[in-house]
């Protein structure tokens, strides 16, 4: 609140009359022993505590009367000269009274500027939220509108040829394994919807179990040649590695993702290849493909939501495998990164830290 040179409440003018009245009262037995002018300096430090404390007009109150006690008790019996004390404390109060509120002033200034720059702050934080809420709801819609509706269309005109039923058999049972691969992959990218909203959310609770890395690895792998039956996978596997302690049903999601994006990426009759071993205190699980290599200044962009390497492409996708696959290794305390090795190609690396293995597990045989 702005303080006026004289504006000060009641309790300051009490105060003030209180500290001079009882100040005197106190030094007046000790007169005798009391120079007039070390009485002066404990009247002007009285003025200036006053003016800190409540303002100029308590501070010239208390200078007045101190003043006026001074004269009276100190230096009745001295020369002219002494008459300047009272002048000088109220100079003094004056001074004091006028440089305490331009503090206040001041303080009062730089406490609104620090509101106003909170709020401003506030402001902007809430309208980025809302543009990436917006950025986010435009990609969704975007996602749903060609690369799930384009699907549809497609199993949608392919049940009406089976419906009509002029074809032989041998068209009907390859039109159907079409289909199957079709809701596969629109269920897998439904999928990815959800994890990526839950993972956001933060609502996943990692179900933690120590186990062998290989055991995750092979069944990732049989799904995709199940999914890919004319693609070649290979994988080597370092020796006496240790267990880890992962949610397996999350790291084969991530895993799958890897695998799913080298596989749509790169030539159909190049291998992907899936590396596991062991450097440090850290697993590293590396997919590598042939494809056409990803540039250095995407491979960031590539882990945000909904980013693709060709934002228009004829491949399916809605541009979530790995951002869900490096949401997933950083729930579990690690982190992914892509890579263009020398040969050419792309390697996304996932890199798990290695825990310390109990000493005896279920199913572990005593050696």
């Amino acid at each position: 609140m702005k303080q006026e040179p004289f504006s000060a409440g009641w309790a300051g003018y009490m105060w003030a009359a209180l500290a001079a009245t009882l100040g005197t009262l106190l030094l007046a037995p000790w007169q005798q022993a009391v120079t007039p002018a070390g009485a002066a300096l404990l009247y002007a430090l009285a003025a200036v505590v006053l003016a800190i404390s409540y303002g100029t007009g308590p501070a010239v109150l208390a200078a007045l009367v101190g003043g006026v006690a001074y004269h009276v008790i100190f230096a009745a019996d001295a020369d002219r000269r002494e008459w300047l004390v009272p002048g000088v404390l109220l100079l003094i109060a004056l001074s004091a009274g006028q440089v305490t509120t331009r503090l206040r002033r001041h303080a009062e200034l730089l406490r609104r500027q620090s509101r106003e720059r909170a709020e401003l702050s506030e402001q902007m934080r809430a309208a980025e939220l809302k543009h990436a809420a917006e950025a986010l709801r435009s990609s969704i819609l975007a996602a749903l509108s060609h690369d799930l509706r384009t699907p549809l269309t497609a199993l949608v005109s392919q049940a009406e040829t089976l419906q009509m039923g002029r074809l032989p058999p041998e068209r009907q049972a390859a039109l159907l394994e079409t289909l199957r691969q079709q809701a596969l992959a629109l269920s897998r990218q439904m999928n990815n919807l959800l994890d990526m909203a839950r993972l956001a959310s933060g609502a996943v609770e990692l179900k933690r179990a120590w186990q062998p890395i290989e055991e995750i690895v092979g069944v990732t792998l049989q799904q995709a040649r199940s999914q890919w039956p004319q693609r070649q996978f290979a994988i080597q596997i370092a020796a006496e590695l240790p267990p880890v302690n992962i949610d397996a049903v999350l790291l084969e999601r991530a895993l799958w993702n890897l695998l799913d994006n080298a596989a749509k990426y790169s030539p159909p009759d190049q291998p992907v290849t899936v590396d596991v071993s062991r450097t440090g205190c850290e697993l590293l699980l590396a997919v590598c493909d042939a494809g056409q290599g990803i540039d250095p200044a995407d491979a960031a962009r590539l882990f945000t939501a909904f980013q693709r390497g060709q934002t228009e492409s004829d491949i399916a996708g809605t541009g979530l495998g790995l951002s869900i696959a490096q949401s997933i290794a950083r729930a579990h305390g690690g982190s992914i990164e892509a890579t263009r090795p020398a040969a050419g190609g792309s390697c996304v690396v996932l890199r798990l830290p290695l825990g310390e293995a109990p000493a005896c597990m279920p199913g572990m045989e005593a050696g």
